[in-house]
């Protein structure tokens, strides 16, 4: 009886804490998806604090630590919550860098007193990325893409590198139990590996990533964006999307930005739910509209630029396309931008 108990009582507390896990990824991704909001409507302080709170439910995802520094160094000089995202990324291995780019260490005079914080952040934060499955890691993506550069799509090289790599990724999560952007350097979300599931037909990118992103190790955003690229334009080709993130649903032909509305918002939202994403289809419109707008360094997510030849053809084809959308054809909208 008393090992039945104990047990019963072992069960309870991993399901609550199993409970209390996915509640806090949960929260991160609430106030990440608030933080977005608010640089999109200029509000940098809510931003910074929306960052901040997210972060205390769990360690930040690269993405949104690289977001959260960018804010806090250059648009409000918050040093404290600027080194607090620094140290997200010392963790992992990875650089800050200025708006245009520049490594901020590389630079010690424009910002000295917050450059010697990050130094020594720099020089005494221990790195948690372990360096054989990092480079475990980039030797798969090496491969893959040597072998697509160097053969035809249907090459019978590109079939057998897909092949080893899949046994290598398989052998690579038994190994370590613990793979997360931290430990893998960023380098598990790499589109590579997602290509070769989808073009091998062996199995589908959740079979290794899904539980991850659930549990809060892997960047949501970052998943669904590599999912539906990977999965609907490489795999199916059939023109869906699961997530909403479809590079074919928010476009630029020329001066005009389309955004064409898939027919299952309300089940990308609740595929969005599954993953503890906050964020709805809605509020993803609203931040690629943002990028396409705004000369931020907040590239939320990539606009898909689609360029057909020359100025003329391009002028051409961004009238069709709007032609198809005012007619009905094509439901969803679209926004030209005015010339400068």
């Amino acid at each position: 009886m008393k090992h039945l108990l104990l047990s019963i009582s072992l069960c309870l507390l991993l399901g609550s804490a199993f409970a209390q896990s996915r509640k806090d990824v949960r929260q991160y991704y609430y106030w990440v998806n608030q933080a977005e909001l608010a640089i999109c409507d200029n509000n940098y302080e809510r931003a910074s604090d929306c960052y901040h709170t997210a972060f205390t439910f769990k360690r930040a995802c690269i993405r949104d630590a690289h977001f959260a520094f960018q804010l806090n160094s250059t648009y409000l000089y918050n040093l404290d919550r600027a080194c607090e995202a620094f140290h997200f990324l010392a963790q992992a291995g990875t650089k800050a860098y200025f708006k245009d780019g520049t490594p901020y260490l590389e630079d010690t005079t424009s910002h000295p007193d917050l450059w010697q914080s990050l130094k020594t952040i720099s020089d005494t934060t221990l790195s948690l990325v372990n360096e054989e499955l990092y480079k475990a890691l980039k030797e798969i993506a090496r491969d893959d893409q040597n072998a697509r550069m160097t053969c035809s799509i249907a090459g019978a090289i590109i079939d057998h590198t897909d092949s080893l790599n899949y046994q290598k990724t398989r052998q690579l999560f038994q190994q370590y139990k613990d793979i997360n952007e931290y430990t893998s350097g960023g380098a598990a979300m790499m589109t590579a590996s997602f290509i070769h599931f989808a073009q091998l037909r062996l199995t589908t990118p959740d079979v290794f990533y899904e539980k991850m992103v659930k549990k809060g190790k892997l960047s949501a955003t970052n998943y669904m964006q590599n999912f539906d690229y990977c999965y609907h334009c490489v795999f199916t080709c059939d023109n869906k999307t699961t997530y909403g993130t479809d590079p074919s649903y928010t476009y630029v032909i020329n001066n005009t930005f389309f955004i064409r509305y898939p027919d299952n918002v309300k089940q990308i939202n609740k595929n969005r739910m599954k993953l503890n994403v906050a964020e709805t289809w809605e509020d993803y419109v609203k931040k690629v509209m943002y990028v396409y707008h705004s000369d931020s360094p907040f590239r939320f997510y990539p606009l898909q630029m689609m360029f057909y030849g020359g100025q003329d053809i391009q002028e051409q084809m961004e009238k069709d396309e709007r032609a198809r959308y005012d007619s009905g054809e094509l439901k969803g909208a679209y926004y030209i931008k005015e010339k400068k």
